[in-house]
């Protein structure tokens, strides 16, 4: 799959795709560096988000880090 950015995902609604911004996570391949544990701690990505991005990442087979993100930085 190609590297793209997170605002072209038509998948994602804007309030998620710009939390995802706000943070630094701008490509696709950037969602990797996030546990789905970071998720629920990103302000503005609610249930439904979470498990969007979820469903995308197993649909695209991105694989999500063991090891925290978010909450480190």
């Amino acid at each position: 799959m190609e590297d793209y950015l997170i605002e072209d995902i038509k998948e994602f609604q804007v309030r998620t795709k710009n939390s995802l911004i706000m943070i630094g996570i701008t490509h696709i391949s950037n969602l990797a560096c996030l546990s789905p544990r970071d998720l629920r701690f990103i302000y503005g990505i609610g249930k439904k988000g979470r498990k969007t991005i979820l469903e995308f990442c197993l649909k695209n087979g991105i694989q999500l880090s063991e090891k925290d993100y978010y909450l480190d930085v």
